[in-house]
């Protein structure tokens, strides 16, 4: 058996299939990592989206105006609570909670700074392993270089789903400062209008 064993647990839309808070992340044998996304180009790929992205502007309200798809997606995937996320209207207790979850894993991987957090990674492990070949999909994302902003092509659209998102931004900032590598961001979390 290899010197380490891997379970990896991925979130979709329609189900949350393990608590993330419920995990004892205090287990000495555990190696935990959690990785962390600009909240803004989440909504860029979830689920759904790939029906809007050259649609009409109701189509784009349609999908902004699904919660479960574009409500705080980091926070309601990290406290699994019902009513943790109300849009614009989540309680910021909701955010200080979700901080506490974060500073029990053992490490908080920024996705703007994914390689050279792999390779710090690697090195505290004691891995080798060339992953920069591997990351295919956030390679293709990085060439097409849009921001979500550009993709939407609508400034109420973008500052509508801004502040629907803010703890999930006001969460993702603060996580930068945590993680294991600190990077300048491929893009301002949330980009200012002209």
């Amino acid at each position: 058996r290899p010197s380490f064993h891997f379970v990896s647990w991925e979130y979709n839309i329609r189900k949350l299939p393990h608590s993330v808070n419920a995990t004892n992340w205090e287990h000495p044998e555990l190696v935990s990592m959690i990785v962390m996304r600009n909240p803004m180009d989440q909504l860029m790929t979830a689920a759904g989206m790939h029906c809007v992205k050259d649609g009409t502007e109701a189509e784009w309200w349609d999908y902004a105006n699904r919660n479960i798809r574009t409500n705080n997606y980091a926070l309601r995937t990290i406290m699994s609570h019902e009513n943790c996320c109300q849009g614009a209207n989540t309680s910021s207790e909701y955010v200080e909670l979700a901080k506490s979850y974060l500073q029990r894993f053992t490490f908080i991987i920024d996705l703007d700074c994914l390689d050279e957090s792999l390779d710090k990674l690697s090195s505290i492990l004691g891995l080798s392993y060339d992953h920069k070949s591997k990351n295919v999909h956030f390679q293709k994302e990085k060439k097409q270089g849009l921001s979500p902003r550009q993709i939407m092509a609508n400034d109420t659209l973008y500052e509508y789903l801004v502040e629907k998102n803010r703890r999930d931004i006001e969460l993702y900032e603060w996580s930068k400062d945590q993680a294991l590598v600190r990077c300048e961001p491929r893009r301002p979390v949330v980009e200012p209008l002209d």
